[in-house]
């Protein structure tokens, strides 16, 4: 649950409001009633009350019928509903009458999603108690489609994602550099209308990690495959372009599938990525393409792919300091760095090396080695 203190509302986070960003607000359409939640907020402030929120992701994704199914909620009464779009996406607010609650209902591109607003905790928690009752929530893991040969043609599988083995701060001081936490960033490039992001840098440098991060921290189901022909082939890009259910494409150690389309023998599948992130064909900003990469420089990659407005970003992975790999080690317990002639270290090195397992302190995590499957 998240608390907004609404008594620190400026006139500005208010025309934030207006706005529809930012400060857990969202899904406040422009066309229709903005005014309500907006008084809500305003009369919260001036009685110095800190307002609470709580989301949840619906299966339903008719909203017609979560509003018809909010009637059959005995215990929220006295009410006012509202429907309004945004474009492509629906809302219907639920407003309580005496200020109590509102409950905003989205219908986005790729889920229906539920958000609880009140000054009061047992309210909320209330509330939610008898909407879950009402609506089944969706998974909240986010589930992988493999793609790989199968004979003569293609199979895929769907497997969850490996949330075991998930990424800290502590791993990529760089994005301390910038300012942001992990997460910050992840939330970042989720509501960037960038698709590409370019995970560049040596093995062991935590890419699988950040890429199984942003996975688990968007909710995003994925597709890929490790086999070329199906990557070089249309079918795996149609299916990611109008698929409901998959928003990110991604793919590791895709160094063949990154390069120049004007060098050797040309890069046959490059039109193909440039098309499906900001090419002919228009998508959603929520379909994300990422790319792990173990080239040495940013000038090995198409220069189309990572153009401004289309790459959100090439993020660069290196080994850490001594003392940034001491501060992954003590985040882990463990007692003593490995042996190396080298002052600097794989994030691999220091959470996977031979020497710790061996320690009785430290509890070894026997990784997968399916990527970050």
């Amino acid at each position: 649950m998240t608390k907004i203190n609404a008594f620190k509302l400026t006139e500005t986070d208010l025309k934030k409001i207006d706005e529809s960003i930012n400060i857990n607000l969202g899904w406040i359409s422009y066309d229709v009633d903005d005014f309500l939640p907006k008084n809500y907020f305003l009369k919260c402030k001036s009685l110095n009350r800190d307002i609470f929120t709580y989301e949840f992701e619906v299966v339903e994704r008719d909203l017609v019928t979560i509003q018809g199914s909010f009637q059959k909620i005995k215990e929220l009464t006295n009410y006012s509903q509202y429907w309004a779009m945004d474009g492509d996406c629906e809302f219907a607010y639920i407003i309580n009458n005496d200020c109590n609650y509102f409950i905003i209902i989205h219908r986005g591109y790729s889920k229906t999603s539920i958000r609880v607003y009140s000054y009061d905790q047992d309210i909320i928690e209330e509330l939610v108690g008898y909407i879950k009752v009402q609506f089944p929530e969706k998974q909240t893991y986010s589930m992988i489609k493999w793609y790989y040969p199968h004979g003569s043609s293609v199979d895929s599988i769907r497997i969850p994602v490996n949330t075991d083995y998930l990424p800290c701060d502590e791993m990529y001081p760089f994005l301390k550099e910038k300012g942001l936490t992990l997460n910050e960033y992840y939330e970042n490039y989720k509501n960037s209308n960038s698709s590409v992001l370019i995970l560049i840098g040596p093995p062991g440098t935590g890419k699988t990690s950040f890429l199984r991060g942003f996975i688990n921290y968007s909710k995003y189901n994925v597709m890929t495959s490790s086999d070329p022909k199906i990557i070089y082939s249309d079918n795996l890009f149609v299916d990611f372009i109008t698929s409901n259910d998959e928003n990110i494409f991604a793919v590791e150690d895709a160094d063949e599938f990154l390069g120049p389309r004007s060098k050797g023998e040309g890069n046959p599948v490059m039109h193909k990525i440039l098309s499906a992130s900001d090419g002919l064909v228009s998508v959603p900003k929520e379909k994300k393409l990422i790319f792990s990469t173990n080239l040495d420089s940013i000038t090995h990659i198409d220069s189309a792919l990572i153009r401004p407005g289309r790459c959100y970003e090439v993020l660069k992975f290196d080994e850490l300091s001594y003392e940034d790999s001491q501060i992954l080690a003590d985040k882990f317990n463990i007692p003593t760095l490995p042996d190396k002639e080298s002052d600097t270290f794989t994030v691999s090195e220091v959470l996977c090396s031979v020497k710790n397992r061996t320690e009785k302190d430290y509890q070894p995590k026997n990784k997968k080695t399916i990527g970050f499957l």
